[in-house]
């Protein structure tokens, strides 16, 4: 009896630590190659964001003349990016406080 109150303890205490007053991440660093890599992730996705809210010249009308609707496609509109977990990682490093306590695993488990 004194051996199972023994261990439940001890598995408490280790649960705690781990979870509780977990220590705090280091937060990840890029190397200057990896940033750049990213940076142009980030610009091509904002750029296909942008692109697609700007009106072209020859669809604008004059002031005078009412708008006609259109429909809305998403033809063509590719916005995808493939980030790796180091990428992620680096991302949330942007914010100190949080990167102390965020850290992302892309496990296959």
């Amino acid at each position: 009896m004194g051996l199972v109150i023994i261990v439940t303890a001890l598995i408490t205490v280790w649960w705690v630590k781990h979870n509780i007053y977990a220590s705090k991440f280091t937060p990840t660093v890029l190397t200057i190659k990896e940033q750049k890599a990213l940076d142009s992730k980030l610009a091509k996705l904002e750029t296909t964001a942008n692109k697609d809210t700007v009106v072209p010249k020859k669809k604008r009308q004059d002031k005078g003349t009412p708008l006609e609707p259109e429909p809305y496609s998403e033809e063509g509109a590719k916005r995808e990016i493939s980030l790796t977990e180091k990428e992620l990682n680096a991302l949330v490093a942007n914010n100190p406080e949080v990167a102390q306590r965020v850290a992302i695993d892309l496990s296959e488990i």
